[in-house]
């Protein structure tokens, strides 16, 4: 496997979790200071908080990677 392929294959276990923590990172204080509640969210509006964070994720991630 090349360089370039090492970097995402690190990326897919790493990103979903760095992409967690920055959406709680986000949504936790929002919700705790009664901005939003996530309970009342539909299906698009959670989807629409989880896909950029997940892509933010496995970015970070595969960068991350890639500098090493």
């Amino acid at each position: 496997m090349g360089r370039g392929c090492h970097g995402l294959a690190l990326a897919l276990p790493a990103g979903p979790f760095l992409g967690a923590a920055a959406m709680a990172a986000g949504d936790l204080p929002a919700t705790a200071l009664g901005v939003t509640d996530p309970a009342e969210w539909s299906g698009a509006g959670r989807l629409s908080d989880i896909v950029p964070h997940l892509v933010y994720g496995m970015t970070t991630a595969a960068v991350f990677e890639r500098l090493r």
